[in-house]
């Protein structure tokens, strides 16, 4: 049994042999693959928002930051007053849960200043956007792997979080409420 035992660490030592953990397994070498195109969908914007919109066109910290961001299903109001940061996925059962309440709010969430932007979880963009149009959101998104998220501590996605969680704050960055994501439910609080 000890030669047993002497053969493995040897083995291990000397590279033959890989240890079956789940470290080990995490950090083998990985295939590159090709990226994938993003892919993005025309924007539904509703008549009544662009009437009720505001030309003045100032951008804020957060807006300009959006700029720099690839999104899915089109392109948040870079200047609205309030941002909503929805971190949510496909494969969650209360965030899919809570999108229905979102989407039927979104019209008098834009029209009020406020854009919701969906952080999602889902394995590629294009599983954002899957998501986004299958429950047929008028709203952007983008996938937890935007590198510029990670600029901004409070979304970035290694912040240590349960989905639905929703960040809203206003156009400079100010933190309005970070917590659980059903507070959408009382959007009206946080737009004057």
């Amino acid at each position: 049994m000890k030669l047993f035992h002497l053969l493995i660490a040897a083995g291990l030592l000397l590279g033959v042999m890989a240890p079956c953990t789940a470290e080990a397994q995490t950090t083998a070498p990985k295939t590159e693959k090709p990226a994938k195109k993003k892919v993005k969908a025309p924007y539904k914007a509703d008549s009544e928002y662009k009437k009720s919109k505001k030309k003045s066109g100032k951008v804020g910290k957060i807006g300009a930051m959006l700029k720099e961001i690839q999104t899915v299903n089109g392109t948040p109001d870079y200047s609205a007053k309030v941002f909503c940061f929805l971190r949510s996925a496909s494969w969650c059962g209360p965030c899919r849960k809570l999108m229905p309440s979102v989407i039927q709010n979104y019209p008098a969430m834009r029209k009020k200043g406020m854009e919701v932007v969906l952080i999602g979880f889902d394995k590629t963009p294009q599983g954002v956007l899957q998501y986004l149009q299958s429950h047929k959101a008028e709203f952007a998104g983008m996938h937890m792997s935007e590198p510029k998220l990670k600029e901004n501590p409070e979304l970035s996605p290694h912040k240590q979080v349960g989905i639905p969680y929703v960040t809203i704050m206003d156009a400079d960055g100010k933190i309005l409420y970070s917590g659980h994501g059903f507070e959408l439910n009382n959007w009206q609080k946080y737009v004057k």
